[in-house]
């Protein structure tokens, strides 16, 4: 530099304009104090990651964004796979510079070189939202974080909040927010299946997206009843030994609900928390001392005393018992260091007796070599049972007799052809499960279109495949593609809707060798105070004429009717009303009532249990089979214990028509069975 400027100074003649000594003099000053960082990077060799660092540092401290920028991208042409670097530039590019194009491109290269990096992803999605990109934009953003790859669960994890809380953030709460509140359900369902599916509780450990949808639900859409139904969906799957997640789902009812659920959820976690049961204890007596009677704080105390001194007590037999593993454990390290002394001892002596041994063997072969007498070898009287032959032939295994060659050789393999004449399978992309939905139960009569016609109400449906057999004709089943996995949460609201007088079956698209499936039956088996269930009905009454009937003693939510899989009505159907108090007058009016020739009957919805299969009992090891009185043994079984030996067993006994109609016999039967006294044995004699 120093050079250049001695030229520009001849050239002008020896006369310096003083702004342009002025300048050369702040680069001079600057050339002194980059220079050893120059050094240092010169010295070192590649990525030399550790000495841009320091150099960043100091570049940082002095401000210049030209020269900031410049040596990020001077850093990042050797160490372009280092998401610490990218994130570092990108965070100086929003919180400095704040050009959003200059940032957008940067996220853009970061993406490309560093896509496994959630953090990234994660500001990525914050900047096309504070530029006001479109949705569509930051939806397709979200989608590619998703098929990249990340790391673990929380990286998962952090993604898919920053972009529900972009969801949550488009909602406009004093217009028309309809779609957008609907999106932003589906959006928070579809994460925190998936977090579940893939990583079980690790994939959201607080449950936290579905806390902050239960506080949306509760706040903003005044919706308490789904606010609980979350909460319970979340105690449900494993955080209901958590003392911090009761807490929690109790100050959301204290804002927004009423007593009987405040004090009915502490009472809940009072016999479920296993971590923190003090915090559980404290909150229960304060909200009675706040909100209960002398009676309800006096129940709650002792409630609290008697479940601390269980917790207790199973605390101290788990100290013990640790302790007597720790115990046990000491003693084995003994015994297993006493053993291994003892082996060292023993081998020692075994070495110290083999070596007199060959001592007094050698000493009695030099004795007989002098005599002139030859060692006999007790080995080499022993000859080998089994010599193996050394030219590699190996003898052929004897056949049966009337067995030619042929007949020994392997089965040939079976061609493509043959194989293919059984049917032909529809090839499926596993990697687009999360938008394909599995439809089953389909008229074989069926064509794609109309699957297709069907499914539209849902979105924009990519592909229908129908899996069909060798003649070309539907199996009744399929899959169902769409763009979105949004989509396919809507539909599988079609789930049992009929098509063409048919109820389809959807489910999710799943792998049922994988061990993962989760899908279960949609209705509740339990009590349902506002549901009503209904039999005897015409098997020509519709849901419509349902709907009419029950319409007129309060609001419906839904109307169902029970079919078979081919669509024909059982004469079964459910009744849900909004509330309770609604259901309870239906069924005091409707039932009884005549619809047709038929006279219904009409009862609150309360499924009896489902009885445990007998298939399901397996027989213990050794038990045999076992006979039944019906049939008894086969014909073709064969007794292989010796008649002489057998004892005879008693043959079960079979109902008569001659017992049956003979009741004296059956009550003597009866009576020899029972203890005879003294009385009863004089009375036979003087028969």
């Amino acid at each position: 530099m120093e050079e250049t400027f001695a030229e520009h100074k001849e050239w002008v003649g020896g006369t310096v304009n003083p702004g342009v000594q002025k300048v050369y003099g702040k680069a001079l000053d600057t050339l002194k104090k980059v220079k050893p960082f120059e050094a240092a990077l010169l010295a070192a060799e590649a990525p030399r990651l550790a000495e841009y660092q320091k150099y960043l540092e100091f570049e940082m401290s002095e401000g210049d964004p030209a020269r900031i920028q410049c040596l990020f991208e001077r850093a990042l042409l050797e160490n372009c796979l280092v998401p610490e670097l990218w994130i570092q530039y990108t965070k100086y590019l929003d919180e400095k510079l704040k050009i959003g194009s200059m940032s957008m491109a940067a996220y853009e290269r970061a993406m490309r070189n560093s896509p496994w990096s959630g953090t990234l992803w994660r500001n990525y999605i914050l900047t096309l939202e504070r530029n006001s990109q479109p949705f569509e934009t930051i939806k397709g953003t979200m989608d590619k974080a998703l098929a990249a790859g990340l790391t673990d669960s929380s990286d998962y994890l952090l993604v898919w909040t920053v972009y529900c809380d972009y969801l949550r953030r488009r909602i406009d709460w004093n217009k028309d927010h309809e779609t957008e509140l609907e999106t932003y359900r589906l959006t928070v369902e579809r994460a925190a299946d998936h977090l579940f599916n893939f990583f079980g509780l690790e994939g959201d450990p607080e449950a936290s997206l579905r806390q902050f949808w239960a506080d949306i639900e509760a706040r903003h859409c005044k919706n308490l009843e789904r606010a609980r139904e979350l909460w319970n969906q979340v105690m449900q799957e494993g955080y209901g030994s958590q003392a911090a997640m009761w807490l929690n789902y109790y100050r959301l009812e204290r804002t927004f609900g009423d007593v009987k659920h405040c004090r009915r959820i502490l009472q809940r976690a009072l016999n479920s928390v296993t971590d923190w049961l003090e915090a559980v204890t404290q909150a229960y007596l304060d909200f009675e001392r706040e909100e209960g009677t002398l009676e309800d704080y006096e129940q709650a105390y002792s409630k609290c005393e008697a479940q601390l001194a269980r917790v207790n007590e199973r605390k101290a037999k788990a100290a013990d018992k640790e302790a007597a593993i720790q115990e046990q454990k000491k003693l084995q390290r003994a015994a297993t260091k006493a053993h291994k002394k003892g082996e060292k001892t023993n081998e020692k002596e075994a070495q110290s007796a083999a070596k007199d041994a060959n001592s007094q063997k050698n000493s009695g072969k030099w004795s007989a070599s002098i005599t002139g007498a030859r060692p006999v070898n007790d080995n080499s009287r022993k000859r080998k049972m089994n010599e193996e032959r050394t030219d590699g032939f190996k003898a052929p295994h004897p056949r049966a007799f009337g067995v030619s060659a042929e007949d020994l050789q392997p089965p040939a393999k079976r061609t493509r052809e043959e194989e293919d004449e059984h049917g032909r399978s529809v090839q499926h992309d596993a990697s687009k499960d999360n938008v394909t939905a599995f439809v089953s139960n389909l008229a074989f009569q069926m064509s794609e279109d109309r699957v297709k016609e069907f499914f539209d109400k849902c979105g924009e449906v990519v592909e229908v495949r129908l899996v069909k057999n060798f003649k070309g004709m539907s199996k009744g089943y399929g899959y169902v593609e769409f763009t979105d996995a949004n989509e396919v949460l809507l539909a599988l609201k079609l789930d049992r809707q009929p098509i063409d007088g048919r109820p389809v079956f959807v489910s999710r698209c799943e792998d049922r060798n994988s061990g993962s499936k989760t899908h279960q039956f949609k209705y509740a088996t339990s009590l349902e105070k506002n549901k009503l269930f209904i039999k005897n009905l015409p098997f020509t009454c519709s849901v419509e004429a349902l709907e009419k009937i029950f319409g007129e003693h309060g609001k419906l939510k839904e109307a169902r009717l029970v079919t078979y899989r081919s669509g024909a009505p059982k004469g079964l159907a459910y009744v849900e009303y909004e509330t309770e108090e609604e259901a309870s007058q239906a069924v005091l009016k409707t039932d009884g009532l005549e619809i047709g020739d038929h006279k219904i009957e009409v009862a609150i919805s309360n499924p009896p249990q489902r009885k445990q299969p007998l298939n399901s009992l397996v027989p213990s090891l050794g038990g045999g089979k076992i006979e039944t009185e019906t049939r008894g043994r086969a014909r073709t079984q064969v007794a292989l214990v010796p008649r002489a030996v057998k004892r005879p067993g008693a043959a079960p006994s079979k109902p008569s028509a001659t017992a049956a109609s003979n009741p004296a016999q059956k009550s003597g039967d009866a009576t020899t069975t029972e203890k005879m006294s003294n009385e009863d044995f004089r009375k036979m004699l003087l028969k």
